[in-house]
């Protein structure tokens, strides 16, 4: 039988984490790192009955870098396979996995599931993948793996994620990380999703466009200029704003979202046009299928 290890790295996460450690049961080995908590995750975690189950705690110092902390629980972990989760994160069904990787082709390297959140938004996202010393994560935060390999996309199989109250010890976290590491089209979208969420939509845009005009991955140029658009209009920007929706739709047709903003910035006698566009958009290659 194939061994599944998982991958959960963690810091004040007593709300959360007990519920994510039910969710993956079912594995053979789960392996926490703890980060440096202050609450009684570690606690909790030690109470926890699984034989299965390794805590690493006063070990590793944080170096606020998530795939250093990711990277560094990999190599604990002596699992064929590695499924990496949050503590906010909840598998629907772990023995579909364990299946899974029991009658997976020897070509298969990585997996790529669906992750969605407690809004409903949906994206796809490597998180199961061999056990390889090539295969590492990367990027200080929102990272991502960095391997060259043959990956699968089982749709079927979902992780939802919530939002951790463990955000409240460190609201300023992410973007504290991410001005260390900006340089990249992923950085400059990243921290334009974070002035976004601050309401600081001039700045936004200014990273936004600049993820528009580096980026070489098409779904991350369209979001981008989604984002602009949602800027603009919410500086009453009527004119810009349908102009940088435009060019969402211009990268990717098959937008949804981006048909129906432009549908909600239009006049009235256009919505009707727009919104019949949208119905017939399928949302292929789309970087995040969100809720609207």
């Amino acid at each position: 039988m194939v061994k599944l290890s998982v991958a959960i790295i963690v810091k004040n996460e007593s709300s959360e984490i007990l519920e994510c450690l039910e969710s993956v049961n079912g594995a053979d080995e789960i392996v926490i790192v703890d980060t440096g908590s202050t609450d009684d995750t570690c606690t909790l975690i030690e109470a926890y009955n699984g034989d299965n189950v390794v805590l690493v705690k006063d070990e590793y110092v944080w170096q606020d870098d998530f795939a250093h902390a990711r990277n560094y629980a990999n190599n604990i972990c002596t699992g064929d396979w590695i499924l990496t989760i949050s503590a906010d994160g909840r598998m629907t069904n772990i023995n579909s996995v364990m299946m899974l990787i029991d009658d997976l082709e020897d070509s298969v390297d990585a997996i790529s599931i669906t992750q969605q959140s407690r809004y409903g938004n949906t994206h796809k996202r490597t998180m199961l993948h061999k056990r390889m010393s090539d295969v590492r994560w990367q990027g200080a935060v929102h990272e991502n793996l960095a391997m060259a390999t043959h990956t699968q996309n089982e749709p079927d199989i979902i992780m939802r994620y919530g939002y951790s109250e463990s955000h409240k010890f460190d609201p300023d976290r992410n973007l504290r990380i991410l001005l260390k590491d900006s340089g990249s089209a992923r950085t400059s979208y990243y921290l334009g999703v974070e002035f976004f969420e601050r309401k600081q939509f001039q700045t936004a845009v200014l990273w936004f466009t600049e993820c528009s005009r580096t980026s070489t991955f098409i779904a991350e140029r369209a979001d981008a200029w989604l984002y602009i658009a949602k800027c603009r209009w919410k500086m009453s920007e009527g004119d810009a704003a349908r102009e940088a929706a435009a060019k969402a739709i211009i990268n990717n047709p098959n937008f949804k979202e981006a048909h129906l903003k432009m549908a909600e910035m239009v006049w009235d006698k256009q919505k009707v046009k727009w919104q019949q566009f949208a119905n017939l958009a399928t949302n292929e290659d789309v970087l995040f299928v969100r809720n609207t």
